[in-house]
Parts: structure tokens; sequence; C-alpha cells
């Protein structure tokens, strides 16, 4: 039986330049010693003031990775549309499967089985993070279903098999689990839940440590909603119901409430869907069996959507880290939103605990961190303060 461990969290922005910059002086720290197929064309559908289907493009059978007689299905897209990651169900067992592109004129290369899979056991449905150096999946092992994190340092490299199990709290008899989501903060968790009450997509917020997630809320529920994604940028979410309509949740930044808008009516049977940011892939069922499953492809329905949305959410911090890999010191450099200030900086352990703390002011251009003695490892530098989400950095010494 597996033990439940706590989660660590990981990067979730693009590593750092290694340009460097002028650095100021360590700040002080306090330290803690425990821790607190057949391809066919999609119809255009009418524009309307809502919504405009202008572009959507032929669906195209991604006859390339799909399994002849098999199962392929969950799919993720990288952001840049190029590398793409879904379940594949190879001798009885679901593994996690990967192929990649050199641009999105190309066909996908040869499929292969991610080095993250748990032998023997159905390793499901997966979510990357934007920089694809995280990774959540799920795995079922005698009916029960957990969510798995891994890391690596980079994208030449395979996910470690050593990875730790999600805490979920807050939900009595969480039945079957699939199709997680995080915001790239990791601040929220979106998981598709069926059971005997029926169909649901819970939120989670993180807890009081990495790992932790505690139930916040039903984003919708109903006898016949199927699995959702959350948009890289997190300001969308997208499910389908067995109506073949596409159902559709936007914000305009991750601090505001999400609003429903009007449904979109689903040329086909298509379901699953994960965008990139100029398109989108679906799994196709002609029979709506699971063994029938296929992936396909088309051009995002959103893609004239995607930037202006982002361009609207103004309260992330961004930042760059250097040099990384750390060797005993490095340097953070925060971009902050208009009016925002940074108040202070945690390392935590990957098990959970807060090892220290940097009091920060203000919005100095950067700031260096010393980790001492610390031993080689990974850690997590969460940055906080007021007036932007709270971002959570790798950190790895070596």
């Amino acid at each position: 039986m597996k033990k439940p461990i706590l989660l660590f969290t990981a990067s979730l922005f693009s590593l750092a330049s290694w340009a460097q910059l002028p650095r100021l002086e360590a700040p002080d720290f306090i330290e803690y010693e425990s821790q607190q197929e057949a391809d066919f064309l999609l119809p255009i559908a009418e524009e309307n003031s809502d919504f405009s289907y202008t572009g959507l493009q032929a669906a195209r059978n991604l006859k390339e990775v799909n399994m002849e007689g098999g199962t392929d299905a969950y799919p993720w897209l990288s952001k840049d549309g190029l590398r793409l990651f879904w379940t594949q169900t190879i001798g009885g067992e679901d593994q996690i499967m990967q192929a990649e592109r050199p641009n999105l004129e190309a066909t996908f290369g040869e499929a292969k089985v991610m080095g993250l899979n748990l032998a023997g056991l159905d390793n499901m449905s997966i979510w990357l993070s934007a920089d694809e150096l995280t990774a959540l999946h799920t795995v079922r092992e005698e009916g029960k279903i957990d969510l798995y994190f891994s890391q690596r340092k980079n994208k030449n490299e395979e996910f470690s098999t050593a990875a730790a199990i999600l805490s979920l709290e807050g939900v009595a008899n969480l039945e079957f689990i699939s199709a997680p989501s995080l915001t790239q903060d990791l601040e929220e968790l979106y998981v598709y839940h069926s059971g005997s009450n029926g169909q649901q997509i819970l939120r989670f917020k993180l807890g009081a440590f990495p790992g932790l997630y505690q139930f916040e809320d039903v984003l919708i529920e109903g006898a016949d909603i199927e699995p959702g994604r959350l948009s890289h940028d997190g300001l969308r979410f997208v499910c389908n119901n067995a109506q073949r309509e596409l159902l559709i949740f936007e914000r305009r930044s991750l601090s505001e409430e999400w609003v429903e808008q009007e449904p979109i009516p689903l040329p086909s049977d298509f379901s699953q869907l994960a965008f990139s940011d100029q398109e989108m892939v679906m799994v196709h069922s002609y029979d709506r069996l699971w063994e029938s499953n296929q992936l396909h492809l088309a051009k995002s329905i959103f893609a004239s959507k995607s930037q202006p949305l982002a361009a609207e959410n103004a309260k992330e911090l961004q930042l760059q880290l250097y040099p990384h890999p750390v060797q005993q010191r490095f340097t953070v450099a925060p971009l902050l939103p208009q009016e925002a200030s940074l108040e202070r900086a945690e390392l935590y352990g990957l098990g959970g605990q807060k090892l220290r703390e940097f009091p920060l002011e203000g919005q100095a251009a950067q700031y260096e961190f010393d980790l001492g003695n610390l031993p080689s490892g990974s850690y997590i530098l969460r940055l906080s303060g007021q007036g932007f989400l709270p971002v959570s950095q790798l950190v790895i010494k070596q």
C-alpha cells in the first residue's frame, strides 16, 4: 500500500537568463528546524455576438500516434503546440505517452512511453506546467486513484517515478477522479470527479503548506459532465457534456470569480479538449466507448482570444532566477505589477517544512539569497507580498 506524502511544489516559470546583474546584499533570514482515423471536416457554425467560429479548420486524425484498435485519450498539448502528452492503453494497462514535432505544420513523431509511468498500474490523465518541468498525473491501483507529482530539471530529461502523492482534503468519498489541472502558481487545483451522485468539476485551493489542497467549491456539476481542462494561463476552463455542448468558464484574472459563458454546440462527438495557444487536441469516439477513442487536432477556436485575455491579467509577478542550478548564492530579479511590493521570501523543503524566511522590502530590482550550509537538493522559494499573487519557484542546489 502506498503511503501518501506531502506534495512538493516546483518551478512553473521559465528558467532565467544566465546574464549577471549587479547583486545586492543578501537579506537577513530566520531559520526553521521543523515543519511549520478517418479524416473529416468540422462544419463552420454561424458567428454570434459572444463567440466566433472563424478559423475553425479540419480536425485531423492523429494517425501518427493513435493506436489501431486501442484507446487514446486524456490529451494535453504544450503551450507552443509542439509536444503532445496523452493516455494510451497498452497490454491492458494505461500508460502516459508523449510525441513531438518540429513545427505546427509537421506531423508528430514516434509515440514514446514516458518515464514517470509506474509499472503494473494504470497511469492515466496528465497535466504539465507551462515550462514542462512539473507533471501531475492520476494513477489507479486496486480501484483507488491518487494524484502523483513528478519533476525534472529540463525538457530533455525524463520525469522520475520517484513522485509524491498530493493530499486532498474536504471531500468525503472521492470515487473516480481524472483530468487534473493546476494554475501556474500552484494555488488552484481542478479535477474531474465521477461518482454515485453524478459528475463534477471540483476546485481545490492550496492549503497551509505545499502538497495539501483543501476543497473550495464545485465549478460545475450534472449527470452528463465530462472531463475538462484549465488553460495554460488559468483564465479559461473548458469541458463538455453528453449533449455535444462546449461549456466555457472565463475570468479576467486569477483573483476574480469565474463567469460562465454561453454553451457552444460541438459539430461532432468530441470530448476531453485541451489547448495550446493556436491549436486544440480532443478525443473523438464514433460509438462513445473508451476502446474506440482517438485523438484529433484542429485550430483552436480560442486562438484569437488568448492574447488579449493574457494581457489583462495584470496581477501576476514574473521573476528571473540565476544562476541555476545554484551552488550557494543566487539572485532573484522580480518584475512586479504596478503598485505591488514584496514582503517576504520563504524557503521550503520538498516535504513541506519551512526552512528559512527572508524579510524583504519594497520594489528592489533584484535580491540575493544565500542557502548557506543547506545540503544539495531541491527546495521551493515562495515570494509573497501586496498587490500580486504569490509565486513558487523551484531552486536546485548542487
